[in-house]
């Protein structure tokens, strides 16, 4: 998991983290994940819809 401290010291732990315009992740084997936060940032969560059924993730 990705780690990132959060404001006043909160430690948030996600496969990917967005922080205002900053979107980071864990490593190579999220870049799946990271790749559909861009795309929903970019175009949104429709398109991202359609581009992550075409996916094979694990849920």
């Amino acid at each position: 998991m990705a780690s990132r401290i959060a404001m006043y010291g909160k430690l948030e732990q996600a496969s990917v983290v967005e922080d205002g315009n900053l979107i980071t992740s864990q490593g190579p084997g999220t870049s799946f994940l990271f790749a559909l936060a861009i795309v929903r940032r970019v175009v949104g969560e429709p398109r991202a819809a359609e581009v992550e059924r075409g996916l094979v993730l694990p849920r």
